[in-house]
């Protein structure tokens, strides 16, 4: 199955708040498009709302290493690390 294909499942995981489902699905399709931000953003999502903030806020930063990143994904990417990093600062 190709990596855009495994995002369905990982998607409707994630709509579902099947937290820990939706990063073993982008996880998956993370090993065919590795550089695709939308994995990245997924498994941050996902983490986040796990309260696992540190490992949220790097999977944001591979999302922003995209080269193919453009708005207004970018944007909504990086208001999200910006939350989470102030979470983190917050949290300490």
């Amino acid at each position: 199955m190709s990596g855009m294909l495994r995002l369905s499942p990982a998607l409707f995981y994630l709509s579902q708040k099947r937290w820990l489902e939706a990063i073993k699905s982008f996880e998956e399709a993370t090993k065919e498009t590795p550089e695709y931000y939308g994995n990245h953003w997924g498994i941050a999502k996902a983490q986040s709302e796990l309260g696992k903030l540190h490992e949220a806020k790097q999977s944001l930063e591979c999302a922003l290493d995209d080269p193919g990143l453009r708005s207004p994904a970018k944007e909504e990417i990086e208001e999200m690390l910006a939350d989470i990093s102030q979470r983190i600062t917050t949290a300490c």
